[in-house]
């Protein structure tokens, strides 16, 4: 059994990290894992935390790499046929760990109730504390030999801040690949000019032109746009049909319907009685007018994505939300932002409008497509983003670049306002810093503070 006594290296805590690669339910801990949760605590005690989180903490283990005689066998690797002599072994372990230190991030989550711990962003335990404690758990009998360690590690890193010696060297030595920073798109082309044909893959000089005079003329604007009186289940779904046509996708000649079952989410929250699952119902009368307003104004029916008219993942599909002025204008009733006559007379001139959402890179022309399309038909359409979006094309905006152990999505709160909107973000590699390394800006890495 490992104890706090003994030095956390680089390559005992890979080791360690192997049992928690999925994420863990929460747990009633041991009376063992309870106790060096406490001693965390307690090591931890004098660190702030998080400034966006007073629940969590954060701070570098930095860790020598250790002993060959922890590192993978030499005997297994060559029964594998992984290596096929010593020297090669010894190859593959300075390659994998070479000498100098080796960064985790520790972030601990402490409630009277929880307590949660991630190494670089991967859960490593998740405790249920006003529960008391178990004699056993299988499940974190490898916690209970690791934690010790991490409570040692942890200590050292705290000794370097209580010296004043922790930050200068994390924001010297912290390897590129745990830092945040940002790079101009123009300057990503340069370094990979297969870059900019990938964003501009699938859209005609000719749409791109009209795309950007609609921008750039300030046409993409509630009051510049305008409104439909009235609006049925089969005017929604013809919208959709018109941006299926641009973007090429098959299918087109089919019933609306049909269009819209083949390209969009499914969950269509019973608006054509074909959705999947819960969503599926007998569906509304989709050339009536009163169905269609019934339809939208039923706030019971949010189970469903049916303005998602284009599948995609979590960050990666074109919506088409369809608005009412009435919503705004209620709502600015109620709080006070409007007496009841000015609500009135704003509703005199309110109706149905479209908004278009697809920031993705990969769905950029698709979006600008769809968009010009609905705009050159007639709709009443706004593009969310579209000068973000614009910038993007001409090369002008910041791609965030986010440290490796995070998942370059949703990753806004990580940038300063300052920098505006961060449509993109990335993990950079050495190729990457072969590439473009001089063109980035890191920024501050925020520094460990003391209570």
């Amino acid at each position: 059994m490992e104890n706090k006594d003994q030095e956390l290296t680089a390559v005992l805590m890979d080791r360690y990290l192997l049992p928690f690669r999925r994420h863990v339910n929460p747990s009633v801990p041991t009376e063992k894992l309870k106790q060096t949760i406490e001693e965390m605590e307690l090591t931890l005690k004098d660190l702030a935390p998080s400034e966006k989180n007073d629940e969590v903490k954060k701070i570098w283990l930095i860790l020598p790499r250790g002993s060959i005689s922890d590192y993978e066998s030499y005997e297994e690797l060559i029964e594998c046929e992984e290596v096929h002599n010593y020297d090669e072994y010894i190859q593959r372990w300075e390659q994998e760990y070479p000498d100098q230190p080796t960064w985790y991030e520790l972030t601990f989550v402490k409630t009277d109730t929880y307590c949660g711990l991630f190494i670089n962003n991967k859960h490593i335990v998740s405790l249920v504390l006003d529960k008391g404690t178990v004699d056993i758990n299988y499940t974190l009998e490898a916690a209970e030999s690791f934690f010790p360690l991490l409570v040692g590690a942890a200590a050292k890193s705290m000794e370097m801040l209580k010296k004043g010696e922790y930050n200068a060297f994390v924001e010297k030595n912290l390897p590129y690949y745990y830092r945040t920073g940002v790079i101009k798109r123009s300057d990503e082309w340069k370094g990979d000019p297969g870059a900019k044909e990938r964003i501009f893959e699938g859209l005609s000089e000719e749409t791109y032109k009209e795309f950007r005079q609609y921008i750039e003329n300030g046409e993409n604007y509630q009051n510049k746009i305008d409104r439909l009186k009235e609006m049925t289940g089969n005017d929604f779904l013809r919208a959709c049909s018109v941006g299926y046509k641009a973007c090429g996708y098959k299918g087109t000649d089919l019933p609306l319907v049909d269009q819209y079952m083949m390209h969009a989410d499914g969950r269509d929250d019973g608006l054509t009685g074909k959705g999947h699952t819960l969503n599926r119902s007998k569906g509304i009368d989709l050339d009536d007018p009163k169905a269609w307003d019934e339809w939208i104004a039923n706030k019971d029916r949010n189970i469903g994505h049916p303005w998602e008219v284009c599948r995609g993942g979590n960050s990666t599909h074109i919506s088409l939300f369809v608005w009412h002025d009435s919503f705004e204008i209620d709502h600015f009733e109620r709080t006070g932002r409007l007496t009841h006559e000015e609500a009135e007379e704003a509703r005199k001139n309110s109706g149905y409008y479209f908004e278009l959402e697809g920031t993705a890179w990969t769905r950029a022309c698709e979006t600008v497509n769809f968009f010009v399309a609905l705009r050159k038909a007639g709709y009443p359409v706004l593009l969310l983003d579209a000068d973000p979006m614009l910038s993007r094309f001409n090369g002008e905006d910041l791609i965030g670049i986010v440290p490796r152990p995070v998942t370059p999505a949703y990753c806004e709160s990580m940038f300063p306002a300052s920098l505006g909107r961060i449509l993109d973000f990335m993990n950079v590699y050495d190729e990457d810093m072969e590439l473009f390394g001089d063109s980035i800006e890191w920024l501050p890495i925020t520094p460990a503070k003391l209570l």
